[in-house]
């Protein structure tokens, strides 16, 4: 999750639909929260529901924030909860240099991530 104030990233994710070698530093920084589970779990979690068309925000607020979903096949060493700072900045490294696919939500209000998933601070 990365706050609506990263519009130029959002952008650039949107466009090449992937992320990119360069984006792995952005989006780390760009980032507020993380969850990291198994594909099945992800529709549990509620958080599938926000990346349906039509559910971003009608009026825009400084909270806003837009969900970015990278899958990534097996378990990604840095990016489970409580990894060290340079530990995560690596695996954002390692992901992007991957050109991963990536898929982005609309805008949205503060109150995506307030659904109980079991998201994490970056």
């Amino acid at each position: 999750m990365i706050g609506a104030g990263h519009e130029a990233l959002v952008r650039r994710l949107r466009e090449t639909g992937r992320l990119q070698r360069t984006h792995g530093d952005e989006l780390y920084k760009a980032t507020m929260w993380i969850w990291v589970g198994e594909p099945g779990d992800f529709a549990a979690t509620g958080l599938a529901e926000w990346f349906v068309p039509g559910r971003g925000v009608s009026e825009e607020s400084e909270y806003d924030v837009y969900l970015v979903k990278v899958p990534v096949e097996g378990r990604e060493p840095g990016f489970e909860r409580g990894a060290a700072s340079l530990q995560r900045v690596d695996a954002f490294r390692r992901i992007a240099g991957r050109e991963t696919r990536v898929e982005v939500s609309e805008r949205l209000p503060s109150d995506a991530y307030k659904n109980g998933a079991s998201l994490y601070p970056r």
